[in-house]
């Protein structure tokens, strides 16, 4: 399980040509909290992760598959910003 608060550097700094990241049923409150260095990001789950809102999602310009199912996000306008984005999964 990953925690935002377990990492003194976000998980991009440490692998920043990662292309999927599953974080399932981890503590991640913001998208923020993962930081801005995962610029080859594609595909990224992050099902029942205690998600409240997206800020710092444009930063992750790359996605092509986005599943946040079974948080709570109360804001997904910020979706609209990821131009490359061809799946969402976002269901409560």
């Amino acid at each position: 399980m990953f925690s935002a608060t377990h990492f003194s550097s976000p998980p991009g700094c440490h692998v920043p040509n990662l292309s999927q990241l599953r974080l399932i049923a981890s503590v991640v409150p913001c998208v923020r909290d993962m930081g801005t260095s995962l610029d080859h990001l594609t595909i990224l789950w992050m099902p029942r992760c205690r998600l409240k809102d997206l800020d710092g999602l444009p930063a992750l310009a790359s996605l092509k598959e986005l599943y946040l199912a079974f948080n709570q996000i109360s804001d997904v306008c910020l979706v609209s910003m990821l131009s490359s984005l061809e799946t969402l999964d976002i269901e409560r």
